[in-house]
C-alpha cells in the first residue's frame, strides 16, 4: 500500500473561492450569449418567414414555367400514350384505363 501524500492547508482569508467565482460568471456570461444569439436568430427568421410568404408567380418565373410546361408536354405525354397504346396492344383494356385516367389523376394533384 502506497502512502499517503501530506497535505497542506492553505488558509482563505477572503472566505469565498474566487476560482469557483470567476469560473461561475464565465459560465453564466457564456449561457447568456448563447441565449440571446438563439433569441435574435429565432427573432429574425421568424421576420423573414412572415414577410415573405406571398408566393409571385409573375415577371421572373414566367419563363421557367413555360419551360417546365414545354418539357412535360415533350416527354411525358408521348410517355403516357405509348404505356396506354402498348397496353391495349396487350389485350388489356383495364390496364389501358388505368394507366391512362386513372394514374395520372392521382398522380396530377400531387405534382
Amino acid at each position: 500500500m502506497a502512502p499517503t501524500d501530506p497535505q497542506v492547508h492553505i488558509p482563505n482569508p477572503f472566505g469565498f473561492d474566487p476560482v469557483g467565482a470567476l469560473l461561475a460568471a464565465i459560465g453564466h456570461a457564456v449561457t447568456a450569449g448563447v441565449q440571446s444569439l438563439g433569441s435574435w436568430t429565432f427573432a429574425h427568421m421568424t421576420d423573414a418567414l412572415v414577410a415573405t410568404t406571398q408566393v409571385r408567380l409573375d415577371g421572373w418565373f414566367d419563363g421557367p414555367w413555360r419551360a417546365m410546361l414545354a418539357v412535360a408536354a415533350v416527354f411525358a405525354v408521348p410517355i403516357l400514350l405509348c404505356g396506354v397504346v402498348s397496353e391495349v396492344l396487350a389485350g388489356r383494356p383495364g390496364g389501358a384505363l388505368r394507366r391512362g385516367v386513372v394514374l395520372p389523376l392521382l398522380i396530377g394533384p400531387l405534382l
